[in-house]
């Protein structure tokens, strides 16, 4: 969406369906295996892909890993990485510096 054309917007859509579904099931694989009776009562309650509600009690407290936060945090700066990078793509093919690979029309 960041790059304003639809073919981008379906290559990267096609990879989500493609990729999306094997993470989660490796995070379910990962979940049962660390949680175990817990997992498994959870995964009777709460629906895999939507939601039921986003009416969501929140606890008192959290315990939180510094390591895994950084790691997350480091994760999701990616997205924050792409404009710049597409900006700086779409500078060099003006200057007729990058060719074009494909286009919408």
């Amino acid at each position: 969406m960041q790059t304003g054309m639809l073919s981008v917007m379906g290559l990267v859509l096609i990879a989500f369906i493609f990729y999306y579904p094997r993470t989660v099931f490796h995070e379910e694989q990962y979940l049962a295996k660390h949680f175990g009776d817990a997992y498994a009562s959870y995964q009777q309650r709460v629906p895999r892909w939507l939601p039921k509600s986003f009416q969501f009690p929140l606890p008192e407290a959290l315990t939180i890993s510094p390591k895994a936060m950084l790691q997350t945090t480091l994760d999701a700066s990616l997205f924050f990485v792409a404009l710049p990078l597409l900006t700086l793509l779409e500078t060099l093919h003006v200057a007729h510096v990058v060719p074009t690979f494909f286009s919408v029309m």
